[in-house]
């Protein structure tokens, strides 16, 4: 079960994806040919961003294995039957995915809690005990710890990142790396979305939306021809 996700891996948690936009990202090996071919005055901001690709990389491998380990938790500790069945609410507290797993459905379980059904919550409560210890053993825990100390990481680095003026178009890239990074490689959709949404977002926020697919596939252009 794999319930509460955490921001940026949210997604990546719920879908399972891995990989980049093809449109839209910056291949790792485009950002150092500028800074070999000799000192640039974004040096710093070129290493800041070899070293997200590293860190997303090494998020993206160890995801793979948390969503695994959850499986494996799933299976060595399966909700009772009795949290499968539908309820008088006409759903059941806990259902299994058909890609593998359970979820818990919060709302049957506030409407369980609302009417006091203390036997089928007891169940619940049992279980996600059952649960808790299975991820435990299994390695889940210390996985998902790992997780988010490389998106503590991530968000530190891209902190690091946006306080850094660019003075390459390079070094524009490696901002607008981060920026889809920190959107789960969705950032190109999200924008595009933005130009749509005439009706529901102002003139100026459309207007950055455009700007900056515009600049990426510029900048994208000329990085790639440095």
């Amino acid at each position: 079960m794999a319930d509460g996700l955490k921001n940026r891996r949210a997604v990546l948690k719920a879908t399972g994806a891995l990989g980049t936009i093809a449109a839209f990202a910056v291949p790792v090996a485009v950002l150092p040919r500028e800074a070999q071919a000799g000192p640039s005055a974004d040096a710093a901001l070129l290493a800041m961003g070899r070293e997200v690709e590293r860190l997303r990389a090494e998020e993206i491998a160890l995801n793979k294995e948390w969503h695994r380990l959850a499986l494996v938790a799933d299976e060595m500790a399966p909700p009772p039957a009795a949290l499968l069945a539908s309820t008088a609410m006409g759903t059941a507290p806990v259902t299994e995915c058909a890609s593998g797993g359970v979820l818990v459905d919060h709302r049957v379980e506030a409407q369980l809690r609302a009417a006091h059904q203390n036997q089928l919550l007891a169940e619940l409560d049992a279980w996600r005990a059952d649960l808790a210890e299975a991820q435990r053993i299994c390695g889940y825990d210390d996985v998902d710890q790992a997780l988010d100390r490389l998106g503590n990481a991530l968000d530190e680095l891209q902190e690091q990142i946006a306080a850094m003026p660019a003075v390459t178009a390079a070094g524009i890239m490696v901002k607008l790396r981060a920026l889809e990074i920190l959107h789960d490689e969705g950032f190109a959709s999200l924008m595009e979305e933005w130009i749509r949404l005439a009706d529901m977002l102002s003139l100026p926020n459309r207007l950055t939306a455009s700007a900056l697919l515009d600049a990426t596939r510029l900048l994208r252009i000329e990085v790639a021809h440095a």
